[in-house]
Protein backbone atom coordinates (compact mmCIF):
# COMPACT_ATOMS: atom_id res chain seq x y z
CA UNK A 1 0.00 0.00 0.00
CA UNK A 2 2.93 2.18 0.09
CA UNK A 3 6.76 2.37 -1.45
CA UNK A 4 7.60 0.03 -4.34
CA UNK A 5 5.64 -3.07 -4.59
CA UNK A 6 8.11 -5.54 -3.59
CA UNK A 7 8.54 -7.24 -6.55
CA UNK A 8 9.29 -4.06 -8.55
CA UNK A 9 12.03 -3.19 -5.94
CA UNK A 10 13.87 -6.30 -6.53
CA UNK A 11 13.61 -5.66 -10.05
CA UNK A 12 15.30 -2.70 -10.00
CA UNK A 13 17.59 -3.95 -7.63
CA UNK A 14 18.34 -6.74 -10.23
CA UNK A 15 19.09 -4.45 -12.87
CA UNK A 16 16.17 -5.33 -15.57
CA UNK A 17 16.42 -4.04 -19.09
CA UNK A 18 12.52 -3.55 -19.89
CA UNK A 19 9.64 -5.27 -18.85
CA UNK A 20 6.11 -5.79 -20.43
CA UNK A 21 2.57 -6.95 -18.28
CA UNK A 22 0.60 -9.75 -17.91
CA UNK A 23 -3.18 -10.30 -16.87
CA UNK A 24 -2.67 -10.11 -12.57
CA UNK A 25 -1.01 -7.00 -12.93
CA UNK A 26 -4.37 -5.67 -13.54
CA UNK A 27 -6.01 -7.66 -10.48
CA UNK A 28 -6.30 -4.61 -8.27
CA UNK A 29 -7.21 -2.10 -10.77
CA UNK A 30 -5.45 0.58 -12.64
CA UNK A 31 -4.64 3.09 -9.82
CA UNK A 32 -3.00 0.53 -7.77
CA UNK A 33 -0.48 -0.45 -11.04
CA UNK A 34 0.48 3.19 -12.19
CA UNK A 35 1.65 3.45 -8.02
CA UNK A 36 3.78 0.40 -8.76
CA UNK A 37 5.25 1.25 -12.46
CA UNK A 38 5.83 4.70 -11.11
CA UNK A 39 8.60 2.95 -9.13
CA UNK A 40 10.44 1.09 -12.07
CA UNK A 41 13.66 2.16 -12.91
CA UNK A 42 13.58 0.32 -16.23
CA UNK A 43 10.66 0.95 -19.38
CA UNK A 44 7.84 -0.95 -19.22
CA UNK A 45 6.16 -1.07 -22.55
CA UNK A 46 2.50 -2.99 -24.03
CA UNK A 47 1.35 -2.51 -27.47
CA UNK A 48 -2.12 -3.49 -26.93
CA UNK A 49 -3.67 -1.61 -23.92
CA UNK A 50 -4.96 1.63 -24.39
CA UNK A 51 -7.04 4.00 -22.23
CA UNK A 52 -8.51 5.40 -25.40
CA UNK A 53 -8.61 3.06 -28.28
CA UNK A 54 -8.72 4.55 -31.69
CA UNK A 55 -9.69 3.34 -35.29
CA UNK A 56 -6.33 1.53 -35.60
CA UNK A 57 -3.31 0.05 -33.36
CA UNK A 58 -1.35 3.43 -33.95
CA UNK A 59 -4.43 5.82 -33.14
CA UNK A 60 -4.71 4.09 -29.68
CA UNK A 61 -4.05 6.54 -26.43
CA UNK A 62 -2.05 3.11 -24.85
CA UNK A 63 -1.89 2.79 -20.91
CA UNK A 64 2.17 2.56 -21.75
CA UNK A 65 4.69 2.81 -24.41
CA UNK A 66 4.42 0.11 -27.04
CA UNK A 67 7.64 -0.25 -27.24
CA UNK A 68 11.46 1.56 -26.22
CA UNK A 69 14.71 1.32 -27.99
CA UNK A 70 17.69 0.48 -25.56
CA UNK A 71 20.66 1.78 -26.46
CA UNK A 72 23.85 -0.55 -25.33
CA UNK A 73 27.40 -1.24 -26.15
CA UNK A 74 28.46 -4.68 -27.06
CA UNK A 75 31.79 -6.05 -26.48
CA UNK A 76 32.83 -8.71 -29.27
CA UNK A 77 35.10 -12.10 -28.32
CA UNK A 78 38.14 -9.82 -30.30
CA UNK A 79 37.47 -6.93 -27.27
CA UNK A 80 35.94 -4.60 -30.32
CA UNK A 81 33.26 -2.28 -28.98
CA UNK A 82 30.00 -1.51 -30.94
CA UNK A 83 27.29 0.21 -30.32
CA UNK A 84 23.39 -1.66 -30.61
CA UNK A 85 19.76 -0.53 -30.16
CA UNK A 86 18.10 -2.88 -28.78
CA UNK A 87 14.27 -2.51 -29.56
CA UNK A 88 11.47 -4.07 -26.76
CA UNK A 89 7.79 -4.79 -27.89
CA UNK A 90 5.32 -6.17 -24.98
CA UNK A 91 1.76 -7.51 -25.40
CA UNK A 92 -0.66 -9.14 -22.79
CA UNK A 93 -3.60 -11.22 -23.68
CA UNK A 94 -6.90 -9.71 -24.64
CA UNK A 95 -9.13 -11.28 -21.68
CA UNK A 96 -7.91 -8.87 -19.36
CA UNK A 97 -10.81 -6.56 -19.60
CA UNK A 98 -13.14 -9.59 -18.70
CA UNK A 99 -11.06 -11.43 -16.22
CA UNK A 100 -10.58 -7.97 -14.09
CA UNK A 101 -13.57 -6.31 -15.47
CA UNK A 102 -14.84 -5.37 -11.84
CA UNK A 103 -11.78 -3.91 -10.80
CA UNK A 104 -11.10 -1.97 -13.92
CA UNK A 105 -14.51 -1.04 -15.27
CA UNK A 106 -13.98 0.86 -18.87
CA UNK A 107 -10.84 2.29 -18.08
CA UNK A 108 -8.64 0.12 -20.59
CA UNK A 109 -9.41 -1.59 -23.61
CA UNK A 110 -7.26 -4.60 -25.28
CA UNK A 111 -6.57 -5.32 -28.77
CA UNK A 112 -5.70 -8.45 -30.18
CA UNK A 113 -1.82 -9.13 -29.71
CA UNK A 114 -1.30 -9.94 -33.07
CA UNK A 115 -2.96 -6.80 -34.44
CA UNK A 116 -1.15 -4.16 -32.50
CA UNK A 117 2.58 -6.11 -32.46
CA UNK A 118 2.16 -6.19 -36.25
CA UNK A 119 1.11 -2.55 -36.63
CA UNK A 120 4.03 -1.37 -34.35
CA UNK A 121 7.01 -3.24 -35.10
CA UNK A 122 7.42 -1.72 -38.15
CA UNK A 123 7.80 1.81 -36.54
CA UNK A 124 9.68 -0.03 -33.77
CA UNK A 125 12.53 -0.55 -36.58
CA UNK A 126 12.00 2.84 -37.96
CA UNK A 127 12.94 4.21 -34.93
CA UNK A 128 16.48 2.67 -35.62
CA UNK A 129 16.19 -1.02 -33.72
CA UNK A 130 19.04 -3.15 -35.26
CA UNK A 131 17.17 -5.75 -33.35
CA UNK A 132 13.52 -6.91 -31.74
CA UNK A 133 12.71 -9.11 -29.10
CA UNK A 134 9.53 -9.26 -28.48
CA UNK A 135 7.83 -9.65 -24.63
CA UNK A 136 4.69 -11.67 -24.71
CA UNK A 137 2.84 -12.98 -21.94
CA UNK A 138 1.21 -15.73 -24.11
CA UNK A 139 1.09 -19.41 -25.24
CA UNK A 140 2.14 -21.18 -27.97
CA UNK A 141 -1.19 -21.12 -29.47
CA UNK A 142 -1.84 -22.65 -32.80
CA UNK A 143 -0.98 -21.39 -35.92
CA UNK A 144 -3.70 -19.44 -37.16
CA UNK A 145 -5.44 -18.28 -33.84
CA UNK A 146 -8.73 -16.90 -33.91
CA UNK A 147 -8.87 -13.15 -33.17
CA UNK A 148 -8.45 -11.96 -29.91
CA UNK A 149 -7.00 -15.37 -28.95
CA UNK A 150 -5.47 -15.53 -25.34
CA UNK A 151 -2.90 -17.37 -26.42
CA UNK A 152 -1.02 -16.65 -30.06
CA UNK A 153 3.05 -17.17 -29.87
CA UNK A 154 3.27 -18.91 -33.36
CA UNK A 155 1.39 -15.80 -35.14
CA UNK A 156 3.50 -13.01 -33.05
CA UNK A 157 6.50 -15.57 -34.58
CA UNK A 158 5.53 -14.97 -37.53
CA UNK A 159 5.84 -11.12 -37.54
CA UNK A 160 8.25 -9.65 -40.33
CA UNK A 161 10.93 -7.49 -37.69
CA UNK A 162 10.66 -9.78 -34.32
CA UNK A 163 14.03 -11.54 -33.98
CA UNK A 164 13.18 -13.07 -30.20
CA UNK A 165 10.43 -14.02 -28.54
CA UNK A 166 10.20 -14.48 -24.51
CA UNK A 167 6.72 -16.21 -23.84
CA UNK A 168 5.18 -16.73 -20.44
CA UNK A 169 1.46 -17.16 -19.20
CA UNK A 170 0.61 -20.76 -19.38
CA UNK A 171 3.37 -21.32 -16.96
CA UNK A 172 5.09 -24.13 -19.63
CA UNK A 173 8.48 -24.70 -20.52
CA UNK A 174 9.87 -24.41 -23.76
CA UNK A 175 12.14 -25.21 -25.19
CA UNK A 176 10.22 -28.55 -23.59
CA UNK A 177 12.62 -31.29 -25.31
CA UNK A 178 9.45 -32.45 -27.68
CA UNK A 179 10.40 -33.30 -31.30
CA UNK A 180 9.17 -30.62 -33.90
CA UNK A 181 5.57 -30.54 -34.73
CA UNK A 182 4.77 -27.92 -37.69
CA UNK A 183 6.31 -24.83 -37.18
CA UNK A 184 7.05 -25.51 -33.41
CA UNK A 185 10.00 -27.16 -32.63
CA UNK A 186 10.33 -27.35 -29.11
CA UNK A 187 13.86 -28.98 -29.54
CA UNK A 188 15.96 -26.02 -30.84
CA UNK A 189 13.06 -23.59 -29.65
CA UNK A 190 11.77 -22.39 -32.52
CA UNK A 191 8.56 -20.71 -33.60
CA UNK A 192 8.72 -20.45 -37.16
CA UNK A 193 12.10 -20.01 -37.07
CA UNK A 194 12.42 -17.51 -34.49
CA UNK A 195 14.02 -18.32 -31.17
CA UNK A 196 11.43 -18.60 -28.28
CA UNK A 197 11.89 -18.97 -24.67
CA UNK A 198 8.73 -19.89 -22.20
CA UNK A 199 10.29 -20.39 -18.51
CA UNK A 200 8.04 -22.25 -16.57
CA UNK A 201 6.04 -21.10 -12.88
CA UNK A 202 7.36 -19.86 -9.69
CA UNK A 203 10.82 -18.96 -10.51
CA UNK A 204 11.70 -22.58 -11.49
CA UNK A 205 13.79 -21.77 -14.67
CA UNK A 206 15.17 -18.83 -16.21
CA UNK A 207 14.65 -18.50 -19.93
CA UNK A 208 17.67 -17.57 -21.95
CA UNK A 209 18.44 -16.94 -25.72
CA UNK A 210 21.93 -16.02 -27.04
CA UNK A 211 22.28 -14.31 -30.40
CA UNK A 212 25.16 -14.08 -32.64
CA UNK A 213 25.01 -10.94 -34.61
CA UNK A 214 26.96 -9.88 -37.25
CA UNK A 215 26.96 -5.82 -38.94
CA UNK A 216 24.84 -5.65 -42.29
CA UNK A 217 24.17 -2.31 -44.29
CA UNK A 218 21.35 -1.68 -42.26
CA UNK A 219 22.98 -2.31 -39.00
CA UNK A 220 23.20 -5.30 -37.06
CA UNK A 221 21.39 -8.47 -37.78
CA UNK A 222 20.86 -12.08 -36.11
CA UNK A 223 23.15 -14.50 -37.94
CA UNK A 224 22.35 -17.72 -35.64
CA UNK A 225 20.33 -18.28 -32.16
CA UNK A 226 19.93 -20.58 -29.20
CA UNK A 227 17.30 -20.79 -26.90
CA UNK A 228 17.15 -22.54 -23.82
CA UNK A 229 16.07 -23.29 -20.51
CA UNK A 230 18.06 -23.23 -17.04
CA UNK A 231 16.92 -24.81 -13.69
CA UNK A 232 17.37 -22.28 -11.31
CA UNK A 233 19.42 -24.02 -8.46
CA UNK A 234 18.52 -23.59 -4.85
CA UNK A 235 21.19 -21.03 -3.91
CA UNK A 236 21.86 -19.03 -0.83
CA UNK A 237 19.77 -15.74 -0.64
CA UNK A 238 21.03 -12.76 -1.64
CA UNK A 239 21.30 -9.78 1.16
CA UNK A 240 20.29 -7.37 -1.36
CA UNK A 241 16.92 -8.81 -2.11
CA UNK A 242 16.60 -9.72 1.24
CA UNK A 243 16.37 -7.08 2.21
CA UNK A 244 13.77 -6.18 0.28
CA UNK A 245 11.83 -9.06 0.57
CA UNK A 246 12.36 -9.47 4.59
CA UNK A 247 9.45 -6.96 6.09
CA UNK A 248 7.17 -7.94 3.50
CA UNK A 249 7.90 -11.91 4.23
CA UNK A 250 7.54 -11.17 7.78
CA UNK A 251 4.17 -9.44 7.40
CA UNK A 252 2.53 -12.18 4.95
CA UNK A 253 4.38 -14.93 7.56
CA UNK A 254 1.96 -13.04 10.35
CA UNK A 255 -0.99 -12.98 8.31
CA UNK A 256 -0.39 -16.13 7.60
CA UNK A 257 -0.26 -17.37 11.17
CA UNK A 258 -3.56 -16.02 12.47
CA UNK A 259 -5.94 -19.24 12.79
CA UNK A 260 -9.23 -19.41 10.86
CA UNK A 261 -10.68 -22.20 12.65
CA UNK A 262 -9.66 -25.82 13.28
CA UNK A 263 -10.20 -29.22 11.98
CA UNK A 264 -10.48 -32.61 13.78
CA UNK A 265 -8.03 -33.89 11.43
CA UNK A 266 -5.02 -33.34 9.43
CA UNK A 267 -6.13 -32.28 5.83
CA UNK A 268 -4.05 -32.37 2.43
CA UNK A 269 -4.80 -32.60 -1.06
CA UNK A 270 -2.20 -35.58 -2.75
CA UNK A 271 -4.32 -37.35 -4.17
CA UNK A 272 -7.10 -34.86 -5.55
CA UNK A 273 -6.99 -35.20 -9.05
CA UNK A 274 -7.86 -39.14 -8.15
CA UNK A 275 -11.04 -39.14 -6.06
CA UNK A 276 -13.30 -37.32 -3.50
CA UNK A 277 -10.58 -34.97 -1.54
CA UNK A 278 -11.92 -33.50 1.75
CA UNK A 279 -9.55 -29.98 1.42
CA UNK A 280 -11.34 -29.56 -1.77
CA UNK A 281 -14.87 -30.22 -0.40
CA UNK A 282 -13.77 -28.10 3.14
CA UNK A 283 -13.39 -25.11 0.44
CA UNK A 284 -16.40 -26.16 -1.44
CA UNK A 285 -18.18 -25.95 1.53
CA UNK A 286 -17.38 -22.07 2.21
CA UNK A 287 -18.02 -20.77 -1.19
CA UNK A 288 -21.53 -22.31 -0.62
CA UNK A 289 -21.88 -21.08 2.80
CA UNK A 290 -20.53 -17.28 1.60
CA UNK A 291 -22.81 -17.56 -1.10
CA UNK A 292 -26.04 -18.08 0.75
CA UNK A 293 -25.37 -15.62 2.83
CA UNK A 294 -24.43 -13.31 0.36
CA UNK A 295 -27.81 -14.26 -1.57
CA UNK A 296 -30.70 -15.14 0.73
CA UNK A 297 -33.37 -15.08 -2.23
CA UNK A 298 -31.73 -18.16 -3.36
CA UNK A 299 -31.56 -19.95 -0.31
CA UNK A 300 -33.99 -23.16 -1.57
CA UNK A 301 -32.00 -23.22 -4.95
CA UNK A 302 -29.15 -25.79 -5.03
CA UNK A 303 -25.53 -23.72 -5.17
CA UNK A 304 -22.83 -25.16 -6.67
CA UNK A 305 -19.02 -24.92 -6.00
CA UNK A 306 -16.25 -24.94 -8.39
CA UNK A 307 -12.93 -25.66 -6.70
CA UNK A 308 -8.76 -26.45 -8.34
CA UNK A 309 -6.65 -29.53 -7.09
CA UNK A 310 -4.09 -26.74 -7.67
CA UNK A 311 -1.29 -28.36 -5.67
CA UNK A 312 -1.80 -31.93 -7.22
CA UNK A 313 1.21 -31.56 -9.62
CA UNK A 314 -0.35 -29.34 -12.01
CA UNK A 315 2.05 -26.51 -13.68
CA UNK A 316 4.21 -27.26 -10.79
CA UNK A 317 4.99 -30.31 -11.69
CA UNK A 318 5.13 -34.26 -9.79
CA UNK A 319 7.22 -32.54 -6.95
CA UNK A 320 4.59 -29.72 -6.67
Amino acid sequence: TEGAHPLVAAMNALGYDAATLGNHEFDFGLDRLEGWLSTAAFPVVCANVATRPGPEPLADELFRPAWTVLRRTLTDAAGGRHDIAIGIIGVAPPQIRAWSGPVLGDRIAVRDMVEAAAAHVPALRAAGADIVVALCHTGIGPAAPAPGAENAGQALARIPGIDAIVLGHVHRLFPSGAAPSGAVDGTAGRLHERPAVMAGSHASHLGRIDLRLIPGPRGWRVDAAEAMVLPVPAIARDPGIEAIAGPWIARLEGRMAEPLGRTVRALHSYFALLGPDPTLTLLADAMRAEARALHPEAADRPVIAAVSPFRAGGFGGPAN
